[in-house]
């Protein structure tokens, strides 16, 4: 008799649709930055704030300028941690975070990670620190 646990995949699942309904709703040119500040990302800070903003519109510039093929199927562009080659598992985490880091490859060679915390998106922001990067996190 063998049991299996499928928890981890339902919990990357969940983590998964929460970044493609992220996804979509910033190429919503419609929904403004603090709708989704609200929804999707971890509580920022008063001294943040202003970066965020500013990753924010970045991200959404990036991503609007991907094909239709991409937005309209993001979920097909996003990979676990895990699933990235070993040459791309650059960043500084712990063993226990790596389950909740998500990478996006879409065209024109956008690709950034992301970063889930408590059911929100902590990050998807990174910076080289020597021959790793590490994310910059938003959350108080």
């Amino acid at each position: 008799m063998a049991i299996f646990f499928v928890q981890p995949a339902k919990a990357a699942t969940g983590k998964q649709e929460l970044i493609e309904a992220f996804l979509k709703d910033v190429i919503n040119v419609n929904i403004p930055a603090e709708t989704l500040m609200k929804k999707y990302l971890c509580a920022a800070n008063k001294d943040t704030q202003q970066a965020l903003d500013l990753e924010l519109y970045r991200l959404r510039m990036k991503l609007l300028g991907q094909s239709k093929k991409v937005t309209s199927h993001f979920g097909e562009y996003l990979k676990t941690y895990n699933e990235l080659p070993e040459n791309e598992r650059d960043i500084l985490t712990g063993k226990a975070d790596e389950d909740s880091i998500f990478s996006f490859k879409g065209e024109q060679g956008i690709a950034f990670l992301i970063l889930i915390k408590e059911d929100k998106i902590a990050s998807f922001t990174t910076v080289k620190k020597g021959n790793a990067r590490v994310f910059i996190t938003w959350c108080n």
